[in-house]
């Protein structure tokens, strides 16, 4: 009932102030126009995140190492009526992160929105892992994902924070 009641509040409050043309409440942090780079977009949560940008009318950089997926995704973003440009880039390689940050700045000149989703998984049983270190190739087995989530994900948005 309360639900319902500030409803119908908010619904006469609105109509009471709204100016011609201004946005509903519901649209007041508007998204449209914008431009978003999502690095995983090719699965999982980056997919998610941006097919639900493109729908809210974000133009795309979406970003994989999987360009058969990817491309998959830009085809249904696509469908919203937005840009989407696609692009492949391993983000523990520093010189194609570089290429990456040049060609979004050669096309677009600025960003909006950075989701810096990428990563890697493991599936299989755990086991024990030593403690963190620090080093180029120090670790367990997960070294591959340390080394995108750790050490480049940090360094690289310091390096690149021109976006």
């Amino acid at each position: 009932m309360q639900r319902s009641l500030w409803r119908v509040v908010h619904a006469i409050f609105w109509r009471m102030t709204a100016r011609e043309g201004s946005p509903a409440p519901h649209q007041m942090k508007v998204l449209r126009g914008k431009r978003a780079l999502v690095t995983g977009a090719a699965s999982g949560i980056g997919r998610s995140i941006a097919l639900a940008l493109a729908r809210e009318g974000v133009d795309l950089y979406l970003v994989d190492i999987d360009d058969m997926k990817v491309d998959r995704v830009a085809c249904d973003a696509r469908r919203d009526g937005v840009e989407v440009r696609t692009a492949h880039c391993d983000l523990a390689q520093p010189e194609q992160i570089t290429a990456l940050v040049e060609s979004v700045l050669s096309a677009w000149g600025e960003l909006n929105i950075l989701v810096n989703n990428a990563g890697v998984a493991h599936r299989g049983p755990t086991r024990p892992q030593p403690a963190l270190t620090h080093g180029k190739n120090s670790g367990p087995p997960w070294t591959p994902a340390r080394r995108i989530w750790i050490d480049k994900g940090a360094n690289n948005t310091q390096a690149h924070s021109g976006l």
